[in-house]
Formats: structure tokens, C-alpha cells, sequence
């Protein structure tokens, strides 16, 4: 007997609200479900990103009880290895046609069927293994937090997911309030410097704070991940997509000539403040010749105390709300 039922389908927010009046009032009685039956709906993790997130928790596979980490997009998976199929049918009669396509499909799910039992073991030594890790994480955090609050968030949890669909249940993963990406906040200071100018402003540079900001970020995180890709020596690690270990120094290199043009003109103070560390006796030396270990002197890198002499006004303030909105993307993202 069948009681629960997982549908994905790339456009189930649209598709799942009338099913069961559709059911009820199309389906032949033969086929209409003689037992209670939970359906759940869900949209597959590739698709999901596409949709408007606005109370879209429902179909999200990571909130349902039981998917595990199915992405659900098994469907998109075939079509792939059959695409030749198209060039060599389509000069058949649609009859013919049709028949070769089933024969394909049905031997891919032959296939399938017989090899569930090793993709389920692998599947599940996958999951052993990493069971310990996840329930200590999960262990540790738990441990962390205040337990009141745990117990509320997890009386919350289970009556949400234990609502039948269309859930009335307060949505526990509903935050209130639009989240403030980077690129939000890159349109809102593009915004704010458009009406400084408009005002009877000056532009320091072509190049604008933001800007200026927005590079000093991106070369961060590049540097980071070169970093990361030195630690491994090895030939096939060290050769990526976007070239070799080497040639992407020699890139970053490029872009630090161009933020150490643009450091004097939005953080003028910068050299003074250096001088001043070394006379008090604090070393400023780089890791190593690699530009991914060169200082950027962000400044978020410079003591409160000693922004305002150091930074143009406003803009410990401008790298401040450009780090938020990473902060955000990257909790969007988890």
C-alpha cells in the first residue's frame, strides 16, 4: 500500500494547486485513488533557483522529510545520452519513430531497475560515512545556541512539515524582510554616488569607490582561491579551466597594478599610516613574492581609530554594506 508519494515536476508550484480538484472531477473512477494518499509536491534543484523564492519553501527538496539529497532531476539526466537519437530518427515515419525511442527509453530503465541495488549500496556507504559528521555538527551548533530557543524552532519544524499540503503552518525558513545581496548593494551605492554628482558632487576618479571597492573584493577572493589551488603541486590540480597556476598569477598581477593606481586616490592616508607602523616598530612585510599573499589594505584592514585619516569619508561604511551582501549571498547559498 503506497501512502506517500514524492511529485517533482519543474513547474509543480503552478501544476500541484488544482491536481486534486482535477482529480476528483477529470479522473475516471477506476484510477482515482481509493486510499488516502499524501502527495507531495517539489520542484528538482536544478530548476528551483528559477522560481521566486517568496514562500516557495514547500517544493524546496531540502525542507521535505525523506528526499534525502535526491535532486529529483533523473528526467533531465536522460535526455543527454539520447540526443543522437533526434539526428537518426528524424527522417522516420513518426510510427517508426516513436518505437525506436520507447525501445531506447525502456532499455535505460531497464537498466536502471536492475542496477538499483549497487546504486542504493554505494549510495548508502556514502551516507555512513558521512552520518557522524553531520550529526556531530549538527551536535555542536545545537549545543551552542540557547535551548529555549531550540525547542520553539523545533516544535516549529515538525508541525510545518507534518502539515499536508497547501501548508498553513508557519513557515520556520520564511525570513521576513528582502535579503541585501552584493549586487543590491552595488545598485544602491551606484544610486547614491549618481545623486552625489547630480548634486554638484566631484568623482575622484573614473573609477568610483564602489568600484573601487567591488575590485578590491573580487581580487580577496581570488587570492584566496589561488591560494588554495598552490597548496596541491601536482600537475592535473594545478591545470584548471581557466589555465594554469601561472597564468592566473600573471592575471591577478594585472588587476593588483590596478588597484595599487587607484589605493592613493581613495585611501590617501595609507603610506603615512604604514611609515607610522614601522617607526612603532610593527614589521609590513607580505608572505612571500606570490601576488595571491600580497596586502591589499582593504580598509577593514585598518584600526577604527585611524580609518578617518587614512580612507576617504564614507567608505570603511561602503566596503562595510559590500560585505554584508556577501555575507547574505553566502547564506542564500548554504
Amino acid at each position: 500500500m503506497v501512502l506517500w508519494v514524492l511529485i517533482s515536476y519543474d513547474i509543480t508550484c503552478q501544476w500541484f494547486v488544482n491536481l486534486s480538484t482535477r482529480i476528483e472531477e477529470h479522473w475516471p473512477e477506476e484510477i482515482k485513488p481509493t486510499r488516502p494518499i499524501n502527495l507531495i509536491p517539489a520542484i528538482p534543484k536544478l530548476h528551483e533557483p528559477m522560481h521566486d523564492q517568496t514562500n516557495h519553501q514547500v517544493y524546496s527538496l531540502k525542507y521535505i522529510c525523506g528526499a534525502g539529497h535526491s535532486d529529483c532531476e533523473c528526467p533531465e539526466r536522460v535526455w543527454a545520452p539520447h540526443n543522437a537519437l533526434g539526428n537518426s530518427t528524424k527522417t522516420q515515419a513518426p510510427g517508426s519513430r516513436h518505437d525506436v525511442l520507447d525501445d531506447h527509453f525502456g532499455f535505460w530503465n531497464w537498466q536502471k531497475y536492475i542496477g538499483l541495488g549497487a546504486t542504493l549500496l554505494r549510495k548508502y556507504r556514502v551516507a555512513v560515512a558521512e552520518r557522524n559528521i553531520q550529526a556531530e555538527g549538527h551536535r555542536g551548533l545545537t549545543e551552542a545556541l540557547d535551548q529555549k530557543l531550540v525547542q520553539e524552532w523545533e516544535v516549529m519544524c515538525v508541525a510545518w512539515e507534518e502539515d499536508v499540503f497547501p501548508k498553513r503552518k508557519k513557515n520556520p525558513y520564511h525570513v521576513e524582510g528582502a535579503s541585501i545581496s552584493e549586487a543590491r548593494v552595488k545598485k544602491e551605492l551606484a544610486e547614491e554616488e549618481e545623486k552625489c554628482l547630480a548634486a554638484g558632487g566631484i568623482s575622484l576618479h573614473n573609477t568610483s569607490a564602489a568600484s573601487f571597492l567591488g575590485l578590491g573584493l573580487e581580487i580577496e577572493e581570488t587570492q584566496r582561491r589561488i591560494q588554495r589551488l598552490a597548496k596541491d603541486t601536482t600537475l592535473h590540480l594545478s591545470i584548471t579551466k581557466g589555465g594554469s597556476l601561472t597564468e592566473q598569477r600573471n592575471t591577478l598581477c594585472t588587476r593588483l597594478r590596478l588597484w595599487d593606481q587607484l589605493v592613493p586616490i581613495y585611501m590617501p592616508g595609507l603610506l603615512q599610516y604604514q611609515v607610522d607602523q614601522a617607526n612603532e616598530g610593527q614589521v609590513l612585510e607580505t608572505k612571500s613574492h606570490h601576488p595571491e599573499d600580497e596586502e591589499l589594505w582593504l580598509p577593514s584592514c585598518i584600526p577604527a581609530g585611524c580609518c578617518a585619516r587614512v580612507c576617504q569619508k564614507g567608505l570603511p561604511k561602503m566596503e562595510e554594506r559590500l560585505r554584508l551582501g556577501q555575507c547574505q549571498d553566502s547564506l542564500e547559498n548554504i
